[in-house]
């Protein structure tokens, strides 16, 4: 009613403004008649006799009086404000009147035409009473006429209600695509934010090469004066020159009017450098802004999309007592849905895993009511689904009172399998999660419902391809639980970024348990006996190396001084402690299919793009393990395309040097020159950095600038001379000042080589090649 209005309304204004023009009358009968028959249909007698009487004022349009159509649009205005007037009471159901003058001022245009589709009688009775309730007429001979019983019961002294919040429909496929869209934006502003660190920094490298051009530059200017003094103290010592007027440019050495000029244009980069702070401060401002807006649609639109648990617990009930009839049990279905709503994606995709698992729990679980009552057990079996919401995840639990899982019958299948050898002795976790593998059942006879080995194993694949995780617990004659970890939403999610020797991935928060250390003899002991485990809050993990899970180049060494870094996961019922080379941070990420090519490969889940642009796998640490279980050999080593790799080769780690140098320009360069020979690089902008970093990492070369502020390099080199720790690395200087004072200070203190800026990059790479032959390198660099 409200858009037909508004049309009518704008019509109205263009007719208004060329009375002569018929057709606008007719645009008006067209829309007036839509009007007027959903008035009817829904018994809206005083809208639908006020429309009728504009309908029948316009037939009677005057032929050619435009003064006279003027009065009539004029009356129109009134009448259309009047019907809205009428449709907003009847939206915020409030009572309303029946409009009988308007009617009447209508009927003197029509030549007084009644305007009622019903009686006179009941155009005469809503003149005389508010609309308020039910109005019923009885006329001779016709069928009683019931006007609807509206909302607006209430009565005009009374507050009215408040009016029902607008709903509409929208193609759930619309909503998932807005959040991929979303999941692209949150893309988007991560690379913005990482760009905008990036300016940060470039900032601060600004601020100390002002700082530093400053000192230089007021350095060169007491020299340029001290210069003129002197001369002028000389010239007058020997001519006898009268006293020195500053005026007197020309006494000005044209060096000094450079250095005037130089410091001039340091003010001028310094007001620039001020200029690119404020604009990247208001810039940090309105990511932060739109990060909290992102939030806040990320939020609405995930709630768009939420449906409640119980949407399809009718079906699974429905199963339930399907399966049960089959098998001549008697099962009840128990829900207790904590946590309500959850993705509509999610939601899809859970609903085959969980249909399944009801079915295993009524087929192998759930006795007979005969073996259950021998065993003291109500003949009625639970089956008990529960929905928690933790801070990142749902958590589906689904479990039974059953007999139990089979620990014997499991390990006879696995064995008859090759699952498992007969001389092992797995955990209980890792027995409980052979049930998971392809074509393993414990079923006894095959059946429709059970007895291929086809189920688990999907479930386990779709759980992973969710990004989550399933558990498996049982206690003989009690029953079996089954512990599906869920990402909270399907759109984005929190993962942990690690780097494994030279290469980054990303791990889903839902499996992560912490962050550990393990001292180089600890470490030792557990790659000499696999049984070894790593305690940690009283719970035992096992270890392994990630980087030969994943066929990677073998991460740095473990040193006394760095010990071993552990990310603890939670695989299945299974701790495992995996050594990473370093934890990078907790991102949210958006996972993305990699295509068929790489999704084929094990113990990859998915992928995603991060701030800068890099893609980063996500890894599936089950499937991994899964892998290390049949295939892993400690002894061998394989390269990316699963070919043995020579013990000389997999051992084999690139050569490590740090370029310590105040000039960023000089440190881009350098490093990249290092990394295209093969080198590993890293960087430190002055001595104290340098310090720093080498407590972290000790190179195997170290390329040193002499002039740097904080520390220069000579006290760089006097330090790790003095130092058990570093005075073993060699260093090379690559210096400006390459005097040669300079040189033979440096190669007393025991620097290996001397190069002055710009240096030679093939003598450079033949210095650095030779200076690491000399000092018995062990790796090398292709």
């Amino acid at each position: 009613a409200c858009d037909i209005l508004d049309k009518c309304t704008e019509v109205l204004a263009k007719w208004k403004d060329a009375p002569e023009v018929r057709t606008h009358a007719a645009s008006l009968l067209r829309a007036l008649h839509t009007l007027k028959g959903g008035g009817r249909m829904l018994g809206m007698v005083p809208l639908a006799d006020l429309v009728h009487a504009i309908e029948t004022a316009l037939e009677r349009l005057p032929e050619a009086d435009s003064e006279r159509r003027l009065k009539l649009i004029a009356t129109l205005e009134e009448a259309f404000d009047e019907l809205h007037e009428l449709v907003q009471r009847f939206t915020h159901a409030q009572p309303i009147g029946y409009p009988q003058a308007m009617i009447a001022r209508l009927q003197d245009w029509s030549g007084g035409v009644s305007t009622s589709v019903g009686s006179n009688e009941i155009s005469t009775r809503f003149a005389e009473t508010a609309f308020t309730g039910n109005l019923a007429v009885d006329n001779p001979g016709e069928q009683a006429v019931t006007v609807a019983s509206w909302q607006a019961e209430t009565s005009a002294d009374e507050p009215s209600s408040t009016p029902p919040q607008e709903q509409i429909r929208v193609r759930a496929g619309l909503i998932d695509q807005l959040v991929d869209q979303l999941g692209e934006v949150i893309i988007f502003r991560s690379r913005l934010e990482q760009q905008l660190s990036g300016y940060r920094s470039h900032l601060v490298e600004l601020d100390q090469t002002l700082y530093r051009l400053r000192t230089q530059l007021r350095r060169l200017e007491i020299e340029t004066e001290t210069q003129i003094v002197a001369r002028y103290q000389y010239e007058q010592r020997e001519t006898g020159a009268a006293a020195f007027d500053p005026l007197e440019l020309d006494r000005f050495s044209q060096l000094q009017q450079y250095s005037r000029a130089l410091t001039e244009s340091v003010s001028d980069l310094v007001a620039i450098h001020g200029v690119l702070d404020e604009l990247t401060v208001q810039s940090e401002t309105l990511l932060s802004q739109q990060a909290r807006v992102n939030a806040q649609l990320q939020e609405n639109l995930l709630h768009a999309r939420m449906l409640p648990f119980d949407t399809m617990v009718p079906n699974l009930r429905r199963i339930l007592r399907h399966v049960a009839q089959e098998e001549g049990k008697r099962v009840r279905l128990s829900v207790e849905a904590g946590y309500d709503d959850m993705d509509r994606q999610l939601l899809d995709q859970i609903k085959a895993p969980v249909e399944h698992i009801l079915r295993n729990a009524v087929v192998h679980g759930i006795e007979s009511p005969e073996e259950r009552a021998r065993a003291g057990k109500s003949p009625e079996g639970v089956v008990r689904i529960q929905v928690l919401g933790e801070v990142t995840e749902v958590v589906v639990r689904v479990s039974d009172d059953g007999r139990g899982l089979d620990r014997v019958l499991i390990r006879q299948r696995a064995i008859e399998r090759g699952l498992l050898s007969v001389n092992a002795h797995p955990s209980d976790a890792e027995l409980l999660q052979l049930i998971t593998h392809r074509g393993f059942s414990t079923a006894n006879k095959l059946s429709q419902l059970a007895g291929r080995g086809v189920g688990m194993d999907v479930v386990t694949d779709q759980i992973r391809k969710l990004g989550g995780s399933l558990g498996i617990a049982s206690q003989q004659g009690k029953g079996t639980t089954f512990t599906l970890c869920l990402p909270f939403t399907m759109a984005a999610t929190q993962a942990v970024v690690i780097r494994v020797a030279k290469s980054s991935y990303a791990v889903p928060c839902t499996s992560i348990l912490g962050v550990a250390h393990m001292s180089a003899q600890e470490w030792s002991y557990c790659q000499k006996d696999p049984m070894v485990h790593f305690k940690d809050s009283d719970e035992a993990y096992r270890v392994y190396d990630l980087a030969v899970l994943l066929e990677q180049p073998q991460s740095a060494p473990v040193s006394k001084g760095k010990p071993a870094v552990l990310l603890l996961a939670y695989v299945g019922e299974q701790r495992v402690a995996m050594r990473i080379d370093e934890v990078l941070g907790v991102h949210e990420i958006v996972i993305k299919s990699p295509g068929p090519q790489i999704s084929s490969v094990a113990g990859i889940l998915g992928a995603t793009i991060m701030g800068d642009g890099v893609v980063l796998l996500i890894l599936d640490l089950a499937s991994l393990l899964r892998r290390a279980s049949k295939q892993r050999k400690p002894q061998q080593t394989h390269d990316l395309n699963g070919a043995p790799r020579r013990a000389s080769e997999a051992e084999k780690k690139l050569p490590l040097v740090m370029v310590v140098d105040d000039s960023m320009t000089m440190r881009k360069i350098t490093g990249r020159v290092l990394r295209r020979q093969g080198y590993e690089v890293i960087t430190a902008k002055d001595g104290v950095d340098a310090l720093d970093k080498l407590v972290e990492r000790v190179p195997d070369l170290m390329l040193l600038d002499i002039e740097m502020p904080r520390m220069d390099g000579y006290e760089l080199a006097r330090c790790m001379e003095n130092d058990d720790r570093w005075c073993h690395v060699p260093v090379v200087m690559i210096t400006s000042r390459s005097g040669e004072k300079h040189r033979q200070h440096g190669l007393d203190m025991g620097v290996k080589a001397y190069f002055g800026k710009p240096y030679q990059e093939a003598q450079l790479l033949a210095c650095i090649a030779q200076t690491l032959e000399q000092v018995g390198y062990g790796g090398g660099c292709e």
